[in-house]
């Protein structure tokens, strides 16, 4: 993501994989990763743009202690897959906006 050039007034939209979910994935961000990928989106949004990060928010404070110049909307949503038959879930999502007007502040 680091190497995309990326236009002012852009929408950024990040869907990491979630942590602790190698398994799900190729590969696993850690948990510097994903604060540089926090810090990139805060970056992306002073130069105009909005950025957004989507993730579980099933990780407590992790998220929320690394983003306290933006907004954090938590989503819930209901889905299903199939794994001998069709399994129903309930899951919870965080969404982290950030936009040029927190740079502002």
């Amino acid at each position: 993501y680091q190497a995309i050039d990326v236009p002012d007034h852009a929408l950024v939209f990040c869907d990491p994989p979630y942590r602790n979910t190698k398994f799900a994935y190729d590969a696993e961000l850690t948990d510097d990763d994903h604060r540089q990928l926090f810090r990139w989106c805060s970056e992306m949004a002073s130069k105009d743009n909005v950025s957004v990060i989507q993730t579980t928010a099933s990780d407590g404070a992790f998220f929320e202690n690394l983003c306290a110049d933006n907004s954090a909307v938590r989503t819930e949503y209901y889905g299903s897959y199939f794994s001998n038959g069709p399994v129903k879930f309930r899951g919870k999502d965080l969404v982290m906006v950030w936009n040029s007007l927190a740079h502002q502040r």
